[in-house]
């Protein structure tokens, strides 16, 4: 298979969070000039009149705020466009080696020109997005950004200065519908508008779908299939519920599907309008089907059965936008935070902060009771949801394996070659593979965790034993050294008795010391090196439920298969880098 239906619900957040810092910047902005013109009509006291002195002030402002914009725009563009490469080009390696396996042979498509094809376009769509910007003046209108900040400092400058409302109360009536809707996308034709994350995530996944879609057409004729079968997931729409999971030949998927010149029986296309499911390249009679008809059944008694919550029943895919709802409305409070705290209004900001605080509870309830995973990376707001990370690394309690060591193999000159080639320095690499022969040494037969901390030049900062199984421990002294550390300067190596890869906790604690890299040397002889420099923040807790869910039905994979599925999706959606040495 290409992308799973997971993998292509991530990247749609993935791709709406690109959009993030282009909400944040603009609320705040508009939301700090919007005060200073309040402040300017207080500080003139009826001592001129608003033709004066107020425009020739609001120009300033107005330049001011325009050149700032572009400023950030552009330095926006390049980082947006950079985050827009990755991600397409890594799905599309995916998608094309997946297609391969799933086959069972390999000579799939050239993906380079299609990728290139594909990014150019993306880059362009999104460049012509933040050209139709526009924000929600007090009147309830959504006007491009220029006009839209020349109205909404005039209302707010107006109310003050004649009186008609205190400046506290003209800040609140001119920001709250700006904040409530937050940065939008006009369609000029239509006068509709879309939030700017909705309309990022829209394009960009409608042009993933189609690099996509040509990738697997052209892994379908280079690997000589005849038919397609339609990825299955839990909580399906129910317009493509009946058809998940099904084999189609060539010209039974062409009557379905359909193309976007020609519609088939589908009104809305596989890997179209928001459709997590994805059509794989087939040879029909020899690819055996991914789902029985009984585990589809299944899936289907499941979704109609869904939950009761408070009195009401929700289907397993509406429970899903029930939750997406309750994530909107916890974006709508972080944004009110944002502008609350521009505008200084402690009052509102606090308000903001209860009521997000109650969203945070109900998403909770409502998504354990619906057995939906909890997804505040997918709703994380710029500014918004990092938690600093335990001074620990915790390792799953299960395992794979001994715990025993096999130290002829760890003395011999295979186990050593692995870290040859870590980094350009002999001698960090050296220091390396002597922590790590010391832990596994050490630690043979045990569940607890040796730890070293090292610099980059190999030197020794120090080493701890820990007394708790399935975890590291720092001391003192050696949370010191770290938390005093430069940014990424420092190298953690510590030991797994359960043989497993790098867990949650090791991705999230690399990535609150700021490491340059981890190392994880199992008992089994398997090593493992990982990094967060330039990866996205994501929760352990996130990463751990991902290797819990690819352990379960319908995926039941074992537990080395589960892990690296797992570092596979992160190093796609989030950025993190891996490999075994």
């Amino acid at each position: 298979m290409a992308l799973t239906p997971e993998q292509i619900d991530g990247l749609k957040e993935t791709f709406g969070k690109i959009a993030q810092p282009i909400n944040e910047w603009l609320l705040q902005d508009a939301a700090r000039r919007i005060r200073q013109a309040a402040e300017y009509a207080g500080e003139t006291g009826g001592k001129m009149t608003r033709t004066a002195a107020y425009e020739l002030w609001r120009a300033k402002a107005m330049g001011e705020s325009e050149r700032e914009m572009k400023a950030f725009m552009r330095r926006q563009l390049g980082l947006s466009n950079k985050e827009i490469r990755r991600l397409f080009r890594q799905a599309a390696r995916f998608s094309r080696d997946n297609d391969e396996e799933r086959v069972g042979l390999t000579g799939g498509a050239d993906i380079a020109q299609m990728t290139a094809a594909a990014i150019q376009l993306a880059q362009k769509d999104f460049t012509n997005l933040t050209q139709t910007l526009g924000m929600m003046t007090p009147g309830g209108k959504v006007q491009p950004l220029r006009r839209f900040y020349q109205e909404t400092m005039d209302f707010a400058f107006e109310q003050v200065f004649t009186g008609a409302a205190d400046y506290q109360t003209a800040l609140r009536q001119a920001t709250t519908k700006m904040a409530d809707a937050g940065v939008r996308t006009i369609d000029y034709a239509s006068g509709r508008s879309i939030s700017i994350e909705a309309a990022v995530r829209r394009n960009l996944m409608g042009g993933m779908g189609l690099l996509d879609e040509q990738i697997t057409k052209a892994n379908h004729d280079a690997l000589g299939c005849n038919g397609w079968e339609i990825t299955a997931h839990r909580n399906s729409a129910p317009d493509h519920e009946p058809y998940q999971g099904k084999q189609f030949s060539d010209a039974e998927w062409a009557k379905l599907n359909g193309t976007p010149e020609k519609p088939g029986i589908l009104k809305r296309r596989i890997e179209t309008l928001n459709c997590n499911h994805h059509a794989m390249p087939i040879i029909l009679g020899v690819n055996a089907p991914q789902y029985t008809d009984a585990e589809l059944a299944a899936m289907r008694e499941e979704n109609a059965k869904g939950i009761t919550y408070e009195g009401r029943h929700y289907t397993g895919y509406e429970a899903t936008q029930k939750q997406r709802q309750i994530e909107r409305n916890m974006r709508t409070q972080k944004n009110r935070i944002l502008v609350s705290e521009q505008l200084e209004d402690k009052t509102k900001k606090q308000t903001a902060q209860i009521r997000l605080q109650i969203l945070r509870g109900h998403y909770k309830a409502f998504s354990k009771a619906a057995g939906l995973p909890l997804q505040e990376e997918r709703a994380w707001v710029a500014g918004f949801g990092r938690k600093r990370q335990k001074l620990h690394e915790q390792t799953y309690a299960g395992g794979i394996g001994s715990p025993r060591t096999d130290l002829n193999y760890i003395e011999s000159e295979e186990y050593k070659a692995k870290f040859s080639s870590i980094s350009d320095n002999p001698k960090l690499n050296r220091a390396i593979y002597e922590r790590c022969k010391a832990a596994v040494t050490h630690q043979s037969g045990k569940f607890t965790e040796d730890l070293s901390i090292i610099d980059l030049q190999g030197n020794l900062i120090g080493t701890t034993s820990s007394k708790v199984a399935y975890e590291t421990q720092y001391s003192q002294r050696l949370k010191r050294a770290v938390l005093s550390a430069e940014p990424y300067s420092l190298v953690s190596i510590h030991d797994h008795g359960t043989n497993v890869p790098p867990s949650g906790a090791d991705f999230g604690s690399a990535g609150s010391k700021k490491y340059a890299f981890g190392i994880v040397a199992c008992h089994d002889g398997r090593v493992y090196y990982y990094s967060t420099k330039k990866a996205r923040p994501f929760t352990a807790r996130f990463y751990d439920e991902t290797v819990d869910k690819f352990r379960k039905s319908p995926y039941n994979y074992d537990e080395m298969k589960a892990y690296i599925e797992t570092l596979k999706q992160f190093e796609i959606f989030y950025g993190i880098e891996w490999r075994e040495l």
